[in-house]
């Protein structure tokens, strides 16, 4: 009679355990936003990789490594173009000083070379005239050209 219950017992129990739902697969968002479960996932998935090529949560998880390897690269994009935006205006400020640099060392040999070639002699002042030599100059008559001869 003890075996008979005993049988019976485990007969319901394999009935129920049966008949029982299987639990859902964890989705891709589920995943992304659960890491240790994700990682747990991928690591029972590459253990019996045979058994769970066609698993729910196994392909599930695959997705989600794929989309958080998507946003990664994006984000590693965003980070690249402005460190190289910011470089390149770090050499473009540079070769303005460069260049500005140059042309200041530049004007400073024209000085030097003027400073040799003349001695310190400063033609860069106009002349200074007599109030007198001024009105001469503006009232003087310009000599008329001879005519040509035909």
């Amino acid at each position: 009679m003890v075996i008979r219950l005993i049988a019976i017992f485990l007969v319901a129990v394999l009935a129920a355990a049966g008949c029982a739902k299987e639990a859902p697969p964890t989705s891709v968002d589920e995943f992304v936003q659960d890491r240790v479960m994700l990682d747990a996932t991928l690591a029972r998935c590459d253990l019996e990789r045979s058994d769970t090529f066609d698993d729910r949560n196994c392909v599930n998880a695959r997705r989600a490594v794929e989309r958080l390897w998507r946003e990664q690269e994006e984000l590693n994009a965003d980070l690249l173009e402005r460190e190289s935006e910011r470089k390149l205006q770090a050499l473009r400020e540079q070769r303005e000083r460069e260049d500005r640099l140059a042309e200041q060392r530049r004007l400073e040999e024209q000085q030097s070379e003027q400073q040799e070639l003349y001695q310190g002699l400063d033609f860069t002042a106009a002349p200074e005239t007599s109030p007198d030599t001024q009105d001469e100059q503006q009232t003087a008559p310009l000599p008329e050209d001879p005519e040509p001869d035909n």
